[in-house]
């Protein structure tokens, strides 16, 4: 119990629920012990054995796989950068049944993260041999560097590439601001609803090169032609579209914002990297449905047998 609370809220706000529904008074140092204690248990029992997925209420047609970054305070001043991955469940309209979520603290070449990622992606394949997984993300070359290793076709977030357009709308329109919003606005429709829309696009906007631009719209429209040229085989949207797939990552920035930023980023909170660690793969088991109650149960038999 201390720990499921001490996961979804900072430890005065479990010490004060805890003395005011439950009559129990008790110290903020011995929650957050409880919940290491706990989290070191259920976190090395976790490389002995695998959750069981929900049942799903359709077919699973689509796994779609995504990884991102989000920065938490660590230390006195610093701020790192902890992991948040995804795995979510489609059916054959697009619909989401389910998403996983995994979270690991801050560390230098993410292997802990990355390790927990294989092994659910392992899993997944194992029991949904037959789904497309497909990857999901922005336009981190590190994300596409795991990506590719386990999917069958990956696409960039959407709205990432629409961000770029706006850098390139200014080189088409200096001066014009209804202008430039009504051709960022077509450029869009084309990029989502246009066979090689992304492609088309990047042939117009290399011809403004030619162009006389102030130097900081011309490093806005390089930019966008090095974007668009690094994944332009990750852009096919209209196709994505027509088949359900997703083309954004919304569901693993949304988990960057809900399992990381919500919690370890309160007013004041300052983690140490022992408790980073074993804090948020346990937050990210709580928040993914069915996986705290396995998790328990899982627990509870290890100490019946042990005892």
């Amino acid at each position: 119990m201390l720990s499921y609370k001490y996961a979804h809220a900072p430890a005065k706000v479990v010490q004060e629920d805890l003395k005011e529904n439950h009559n129990r008074e008790v110290s903020r140092s011995f929650i957050q012990s409880t919940s290491q204690i706990v989290s070191n248990i259920l976190l090395k029992q976790e490389e002995d054995w695998e959750y069981e997925i929900p049942k799903m209420p359709k077919k699973v047609e689509t796994i779609s796989i995504g990884l991102d970054g989000t920065c938490m305070p660590m230390g006195d001043t610093n701020w790192r950068e902890a992991m948040c991955g995804t795995f979510s469940f489609y059916d054959i309209k697009g619909d989401r049944m389910h998403t996983i979520y995994i979270a690991n603290a801050p560390e230098y070449g993410k292997e802990s993260f990355k390790g927990r990622m294989n092994k659910e992606t392992s899993n997944i394949k194992e029991k949904f041999p037959k789904a497309k997984i497909i990857g999901v993300a922005d336009g981190a070359k590190e994300n596409w560097k795991f990506l590719e290793k386990h999917t069958v076709s990956n696409t960039l977030d959407f709205y990432h590439a629409t961000e770029y357009l706006s850098k390139a709308s200014r080189g088409v329109h200096p001066r014009s601001k209804p202008k430039r919003k009504a051709w960022f606005e077509k450029a869009c429709d084309t990029l989502k609803n246009v066979t090689d829309g992304a492609k088309n696009l990047l042939e117009e906007i290399v011809e403004l090169k030619e162009k006389k631009l102030s130097p900081a719209v011309k490093e806005g429209v390089q930019a966008t032609i090095s974007y668009f040229n690094n994944n332009l085989n990750r852009m096919n949207y209209k196709y994505s579209i027509d088949k359900n797939l997703p083309i954004g990552s919304g569901v693993t920035e949304s988990a960057c914002k809900i399992v990381v930023k919500h919690r370890v980023c309160v007013s004041g909170a300052n983690w140490s990297e022992y408790g980073a660690k074993r804090f948020l793969p346990v937050r990210a088991i709580c928040l993914t449905d069915t996986r705290w109650n396995q998790a328990w149960a899982k627990f509870m038999d290890n100490n019946q047998m042990v005892a």
